[in-house]
């Protein structure tokens, strides 16, 4: 056998290897995280089904109607799901609506505290232990937002579970600001992995769940992505589809 032939070989199986090594390795980091997810969302209800238990009772009394809602987003592979939350609105309110147009409606003090708190974002623990969402992960879209992201960023973004808590949901950016929103998400699907994850979910503890918000620099880490890469992530989102 020739040199070239073996040279061949050699860079073929090198860059095999290095693909079959990165495979693993995002394999691996999935188990992980699924791991986690089961072990925390089994001890978080444990302990916090009573406040649920009694945050929904509360609104039931309050809002005089049911104790909970749900409301369709898209989840894995663009399927749509039911997302649960605790009522804190009307029965008769547009289950459409986005958080910049709930704002704007007038809510119960209570109702209002459960929301900054993200106490009536709790059940989704079940969806977690479920396996339709994640701790971490992208934020679960309403249909008619998902639809100004160019489909290539969709298609990405969906490949991961959507989660409670992650880069567009402890950043500054509005829940309705598809764009800046589309960038965490895309910053986070570049940089993923189990260490990232581990991050977010002590930055939610730390940030009073989110409660306090941060840049996405500060989120990430500098070492992982820099303004100037942001700022390419949204020319990017901005270019048409």
């Amino acid at each position: 056998m020739s040199s070239e032939r073996i040279s061949f070989l050699s860079r073929f199986m090198a860059v095999f290897r290095y693909t079959e090594c990165g495979a693993n390795r995002r394999i691996r980091n999935q188990d992980m995280k699924r791991t986690v997810d089961l072990v925390v969302s089994v001890v978080l209800l444990l302990i916090l089904t009573p406040v649920i238990a009694l945050a929904a009772l509360v609104m039931m009394i309050v809002l005089r109607g049911a104790p909970g809602f749900s409301q369709i987003r898209i989840g894995r592979c663009g399927k749509p799901f039911k997302l649960w939350k605790i009522r804190t609105l009307a029965s008769d309110t547009d289950p459409s609506l986005d958080s910049t147009e709930v704002n704007l409606l007038r809510i119960h003090p209570l109702a209002r505290l459960l929301r900054i708190s993200h106490i009536d974002e709790l059940p989704q623990l079940v969806q977690v232990l479920s396996g339709r969402m994640s701790l971490v992960g992208p934020r679960p879209h309403i249909p008619r937002l998902r639809d100004q992201i160019p489909a290539v960023y969709r298609l990405e973004r969906e490949r991961l579970r959507p989660g409670m808590t992650g880069v567009w949901q402890l950043s500054r950016f509005r829940p309705d600001d598809v764009i800046d929103g589309a960038v965490c998400d895309r910053a986070y699907f570049l940089v993923q992995s189990f260490a990232l994850d581990i991050r977010l979910l002590i930055l939610t503890l730390v940030t009073g769940f989110g409660i306090r918000q941060l840049n996405v620099e500060t989120i990430l880490g500098r070492r992982r992505l820099s303004s100037p890469c942001l700022d390419s992530i949204r020319s990017q989102l901005c270019a048409k589809d």
